[in-house]
């Protein structure tokens, strides 16, 4: 008698449809979970990338307005200055003018006979009027005149000085020239930037 061995059902029919029920569960775990945590991690990273560029949006926009509140400042600034500081050159060029010759006789120098030409001031509403005023005097005394220019509340700059020597019985004595600026707001400005 022959003995024919079965098989039991779990393991003829139910054990290969469990494996390929396992295989099939392990690949829609792997097919939902993988493209799942490379999207996590490049969402990740993109948040990194868009955190750090909002940062440097944030950075830009204070920079923005740091030079925005100085560009306001500085018009602001402008606007004061040809409004209070400058004057017109009809009411104020005499005055100027003595005023720098009484800074170069305080301090002992002597002066000549003074030209002065006016200039308008392309993109500006200053007038620029230059002045050449000779001057015989010692190395001192054109420093205390300088230094008078320099405190004087009048808009003036010291373009160029030249110095020729003088006499020779005065070494110390020198013929100089001094070409200034003074600076008057334009004639038919009204006082706005």
């Amino acid at each position: 008698m022959s003995t024919v061995t079965r098989t039991p059902l779990w393991r003829g029919r139910l054990l290969p449809a469990c494996l390929v029920l396992l295989g099939l569960n392990a690949v829609a775990f792997l097919a939902y979970t993988v493209p799942r945590g490379v999207q996590e991690r490049t969402l990740t990273a993109r948040a990194v990338s868009v955190r750090r560029d909002a940062e440097a949006a944030r950075r830009l926009v204070s920079d923005l307005r740091r030079h925005a509140e100085t560009i306001r400042g500085n018009s602001n600034d402008s606007e004061r200055f040809y409004r209070e500081v400058t004057q017109t050159r009809r009411l104020a060029l005499l005055a100027t003018l003595e005023d720098i010759e009484e800074m170069a006789s305080a301090p002992g120098l002597k002066p000549g006979r003074r030209t002065f030409k006016p200039q308008e001031m392309k993109g500006t509403p200053l007038t620029r009027v230059v002045v050449l005023l000779p001057l015989k005097g010692t190395y001192g005394q054109l420093v205390g005149f300088l230094e008078r220019v320099e405190r004087s509340p009048r808009l003036l700059t010291v373009d160029r000085v030249s110095i020729a020597r003088g006499r020779a019985d005065r070494a110390d004595e020198a013929n100089l020239t001094v070409e200034m600026s003074a600076y008057f707001k334009a004639e038919g400005d009204s006082g706005g930037g």
